[in-house]
């Protein structure tokens, strides 16, 4: 008896963080392309005057909260996790130490074993992941940079590898390219080195900087060498970033990271595929990565070696054929074409309708949706859905 009484107080609660007017819609803090807000925190505002019926709300929410701990992990984080949109409006300081201890409880719940292909950290059904990414956002755009910072060190490689290019880019608009390019160097091994931050953060230093510079084309040209088996993601790879910094290195830096990156497609057995760009000018289409490389590196090649270039073509005439017909086509802004950067953009997509069903159904719903290979949020809108 005092087992149902204890989850049915938990699932009150959760559906009242969905029905207080007080409380943020899903997906408010959602990452967007623009530069997170400013670091200063505004001067504290004494919080809404609540109805009688709201402060009982916020008791019961309370105890709920405090009742979730007996949950299993996964649930427990994503009960702090909702809670926290609740206290955000009321007392911010105190919405960010249940965030905090939202997080911590992440780092309870169990990976899944490696036979659980849909349990993959970085899938659909990586929960613990899921609700990381949301909490490091949530964080991120209130300001709590320096928290960010503390606890994304223990997220997993996937939240890291979102998170810290957001990090870049707050520092780099903020002009503390130091701090920047230190947090950039944390991502110097990852397979998902962000190309792009790094090119903005190159330029931003200007040519003063010189050194900065160079190290950040080393290390993005590193990064490569370590990853070259990775594939392309629009405008956030190497090629991309030759392209936007190779005039401000010296011209023997450039060369080299051109001549690897050909090296490193050259052997690629890819030529079942086909690369096609295509513009108001025309299209082109090419049947190899080595192809490809050759026809976006090889007008920088022309003018720092126009006789290694040349000789590169003599092999490759259907690419020469191309570069005569297209001598300025745009590869830069095509092959970028929409976002230079890969937006990770948490679409929560809970409806309160859903959160709620996943509350009172338990664990088990979501363990049904991820094992339906949905993602949470694309299942939780597929419950939601009125029949007939």
């Amino acid at each position: 008896m005092a087992k149902v009484v204890k989850s049915s107080l938990v699932n009150l609660g959760m559906c009242l963080t969905m029905s207080l007017p007080i409380s943020f819609p899903i997906g408010q803090f959602a990452p967007s392309r623009s530069q997170p807000s400013q670091a200063a925190s505004p001067p504290e505002t004494p919080g809404p005057k609540l109805t009688p019926q709201q402060e009982r709300g916020l008791r019961i929410l309370n105890a709920a909260v405090a009742e979730s701990s007996g949950l299993q992990p996964n649930m427990h984080a994503f009960v702090l996790w909702r809670a926290s949109y609740v206290h955000a409006k009321l007392d911010p300081k105190h919405a960010g130490k249940v965030s905090r201890d939202a997080f911590m409880a992440t780092l309870t719940i169990e990976d899944p074993p490696e036979s659980d292909r849909c349990g993959v950290p970085g899938s659909a059904g990586d929960i613990k992941g899921w609700i990381q990414l949301r909490l490091l956002y949530d964080m991120l755009h209130r300001d709590q940079l320096k928290e960010v910072e503390q606890l994304l060190p223990q997220a997993t490689p996937t939240v890291r590898n979102e998170i810290t290019p957001e990090l870049v880019r707050y520092y780099e608009s903020k002009k503390d390219l130091q701090h920047a390019e230190t947090i950039l160097l944390t991502l110097a091994d990852s397979d998902r080195y962000p190309f792009a931050v790094a090119a903005n953060l190159f330029a931003a230093f200007g040519a003063e900087s010189s050194a900065d510079r160079i190290n950040i084309f080393n290390q993005a040209l590193n990064n490569f060498e370590r990853h070259a088996n990775q594939p392309m993601s629009g405008g956030d790879e190497i090629g991309t970033f030759i392209e936007r910094t190779w005039k401000d290195v010296p011209p023997g830096l450039a060369l080299e990271a051109i001549q690897k990156v050909l090296d490193a497609t050259k052997d690629n057995n890819d030529s079942q595929f086909n690369f096609s760009i295509s513009s108001a000018n025309g299209s082109v289409v090419l049947n190899s990565s080595y192809a490809f490389r050759l026809f976006q590196l090889l007008p920088i090649l022309q003018e720092l070696d126009d006789a290694e270039a040349e000789a590169l073509l003599r092999d490759q005439t259907k690419v020469a054929e191309q570069l005569k017909a297209y001598p300025q086509f745009p590869v830069p802004r095509i092959f970028a074409e929409g976002q230079l950067e890969p937006q990770v953009s948490p679409a929560f997509g809970l409806t309160n309708f859903a959160v709620a069903f996943v509350v009172l159904a338990g664990v088990s719903a979501v363990s049904v949706l991820v094992h339906a290979g949905l993602r949470p949020e694309a299942g939780a809108e597929m419950i939601a859905r009125p029949r007939g």
